[in-house]
This record gives C-alpha cells, structure tokens and sequence, in this order.
C-alpha cells in the first residue's frame, strides 16, 4: 500500500497522472466549485493520511492496471478516492465523498505505518 501512494506521489509530481474521472466525481466537483487539478491535489496530499484501503486489485478491463482504493479526510470529509497503476503513469477515477459503509472489504491502514510514513514521508505543502 504504501509503495502504491509512493508511486502515485512521484507520478503526480512528475505530471504523469492522466484524469479519467466517472461522471459521478465530475458532477460533485463542478457541484462543490472545485477543479480537477484542485481535487487531484487535495486527493495526493491525503493520501499518507488514509484510513482505509483496498488493493491492489486487477482492473475489469485492463489486466495490466492494479487498482487502488483509498476512504481519506479532506476538507474532515471521507472522499473515496480511486487510482489505477499503469507500467508508466497512474489513471485517477475517482474523487468524491463516501457514499458506502465501510464494509469488511476495507483495510485500516495500521496507525504504527500512517506514523511512520507522517513522520518519513513529505510534507503535504511540498506538493
């Protein structure tokens, strides 16, 4: 997991993440005024701080891409947050509040890791 949020980090640095959003995040955003390269912002910077996850998983479509999927804080608002890891970028899919229930799919990221990638890891304003 955290290999994962290291690598879609490096890729939103480099501009290597393309926008693939569903209809549902660009309907929330343009509802909330915010833009995509706002949100995708928001989305990499909470990404250390996640409380859940699932992943990776195989895409229904594209074998290749393991699917990444992230319950994060933003603005102290759960967003479900959706990345797909390719060979040479990251697709994001999805960034909008939490509609579901945390079910048993759901991982906790372990508190002892989300500490040490905090005190490890970059400072959110180095984005």
């Amino acid at each position: 997991m955290w290999q994962a949020i290291r690598q879609i980090q490096e890729d939103y640095r480099q501009g290597r993440i393309e926008n693939n959003l569903h209809r549902k995040t660009t309907d929330y955003l343009r509802r909330q005024g915010w833009t995509y390269a706002l949100a995708l912002r928001r989305a990499v910077q909470r990404l250390p701080y996640s409380r859940y996850y699932r992943g990776p998983s195989v895409h229904h479509w594209m074998a290749t891409y393991a699917v990444y999927e992230f319950i994060s804080a933003i603005n102290d608002q759960d967003f479900y947050l959706k990345f797909d890891l390719k060979w040479h970028g990251t697709l994001v899919e999805s960034i909008h509040q939490r509609e579901y229930a945390i079910s048993s799919r759901w991982h906790p990221v372990p508190t002892a890791l989300r500490k040490e990638q905090e005190n490890g890891g970059r400072n959110e304003t180095d984005f």
